[in-house]
């Protein structure tokens, strides 16, 4: 049903600028111009709803079709700009050229503003807590979580925050990245959380293994290596939460 309503959004968006496009000028290359401006949009639109689509899946479907909305208005703006600012014989190309630039551009540009700020957003509330539960640790920068752990497998690379409460390591993936998901780990059930080289030389890896020999890879980056930190940290609080449960 979404697909249905997006691809008609599309037809319609298509066939209003060839509408436009034909009474721009009816008396010289109406025709062409109205299918040039068609073709043009249609190809646009359906970059834009693939980026909708996506975006869309997040916790704000209003706010990401708004977007993408306003960047389709400045790319339509811009290419009937760039038909006009010009000789007549390129004026097509010229118009498809444009409005694919102000997308990449534009479009490039909104997302990365919109991917700082997730990046900022980006918290454990207090509402979401156990009781008893306190946050101890979060981690300041963008670090990445390999989803199958495997990091040549650079597609399922992840940004996001690592939280660390007296109960539980927590991953929670940034808004605005294609995957959107959280892992949550239990301490009394890690049976080790240890630095590790990423690809064999690359170092700020994390390794956190479970009971059951299952594991979670992540990686600060070389550059920002707070591994050790990390590690330490999770087996601390892993061995007073069982010299808690023990008393």
């Amino acid at each position: 049903m979404k697909f249905a309503l997006v691809a008609v959004a599309i037809l319609n968006v298509s066939a209003v600028m060839c509408v436009v496009g034909y009474f721009i000028d009816p008396a010289n290359e109406a025709v062409e111009r109205a299918v040039g401006f068609g073709v043009i949009t249609f190809f646009l639109s359906c970059i834009a709803a693939f980026v909708a689509t996506v975006v869309a899946t997040r916790r704000h479907p209003l706010q990401a079709m708004l977007f993408v909305g306003a960047v389709l208005l400045v790319v339509g703006i811009a290419t009937v700009i760039a038909y006009f600012a010009g000789s007549e014989e390129v004026a097509i190309p010229r118009a498809f050229a444009i409005g694919l630039l102000t997308l990449v551009v534009g479009g490039g540009a909104s997302y990365l503003a919109y991917y700082v700020r997730s990046i900022k957003n980006l918290d454990l509330p207090a509402q979401e807590l156990e009781d008893e539960e306190v946050v101890w640790a979060k981690t300041a920068l963008s670090m990445v979580h390999y989803k199958s752990g495997n990091p040549l497998k650079f597609w399922e690379a992840v940004g996001g925050r690592l939280f660390l409460t007296n109960q539980v390591i927590e991953f929670r993936s940034f808004p605005a990245e294609l995957y959107v998901y959280r892992v949550t780990i239990p301490l009394d059930d890690i049976r080790r959380a240890r630095p590790c080289t990423v690809l064999g030389f690359i170092t700020g890896g994390l390794r956190i293994e479970r009971l059951d020999g299952t594991f979670e890879l992540f990686t600060f980056g070389a550059a920002f290596d707070l591994s050790r930190e990390w590690a330490d940290a999770i087996m601390d609080f892993r061995d007073d939460l069982a010299d808690t449960e023990s008393a």
